[in-house]
């Protein structure tokens, strides 16, 4: 997309510094899901979802705003193909939590009207978790899903993610993703873990990473769930690199 410099200064401005001042936000949980694409967040998320309401918590998926065009895989309540002006204004005003901008410059929003549950979970890109605290939410737990390289590409191959058209892109994003993680990794944020690393390796049963996250994010009847888990950030990262190679290759 393309965006005038003007807009483009605007948007920056609230990307940097939101400076939320909605709708309250002290009753909302934030259960914010990153990992690179084709990861298994979804799926988890899903499943987190379901235990959640099992026990009796008003639990949902974490809405957004996009100016990008639908894609078939989007939940039905995502805002898709929002205009940038629109999004920028909802900015300016001091309607956003916390905005994205792409590469490919399309726009990523989360407004109170995102967040209509008492624990809202879903994808989240991992810098965007700051701005989630600084809104007042009652609580924001980040977590960040790894698996080994040789079953991220089972995942890749099943559902053809290499094969589509902005994979260049999306591997732009793993690299960036993976990178964040890193760093939390080597500088740990006020000297503690900023992310907590769940190993998505086809070892655990869905059921038994999700119940690994509620537990960790304060929900004791998910105890049993809970493992000892790897994280396989740098070899995700040394993956990536050779499969971008591949794809400038192709």
């Amino acid at each position: 997309m393309r965006l005038s410099p003007e807009l483009l200064a605007r948007a920056q401005a609230v990307e940097k510094n939101p400076n939320y001042h909605g709708e309250d936000l002290s009753s909302k949980t934030i259960i914010g899901i990153a990992a690179p694409f084709a990861t298994g967040k979804s799926t988890i998320t899903d499943a987190a979802i379901e235990m959640l309401k099992d026990i009796g918590v008003d639990a949902g998926i974490i809405g957004s705003e996009l100016t990008r065009g639908r894609r078939p895989n989007d939940p039905e309540f995502y805002k898709t193909g929002t205009p940038p002006e629109e999004l920028v204004q909802k900015g300016e005003r001091g309607e956003l939590i916390n905005l994205s901008i792409f590469p490919t410059g399309e726009f990523y929003a989360t407004s109170a009207s995102s967040l209509p549950h008492e624990v809202n979970i879903g994808p989240l890109m991992p810098e965007s978790l700051r701005w989630f605290e600084k809104a007042g939410c009652k609580a924001v737990h980040a977590f960040y899903l790894t698996t080994t390289p040789e079953q991220w590409q089972k995942q890749l191959d099943k559902d053809q993610r290499l094969s589509r058209t902005d994979i260049k892109q999306r591997l732009v994003d793993s690299m960036n993703s993976l990178e964040y993680a890193l760093s939390q990794l080597d500088h740990p944020r006020y000297g503690e873990q900023r992310l907590i690393f769940v190993n998505n390796d086809g070892n655990q049963s869905i059921e038994q990473q999700a119940g690994s996250i509620l537990d960790q994010a304060g929900y004791s009847e998910f105890q049993q769930y809970t493992y000892r888990s790897s994280h396989y950030v740098r070899e995700m990262y040394n993956y990536t690199m050779l499969l971008r190679e591949d794809a400038e290759v192709a």
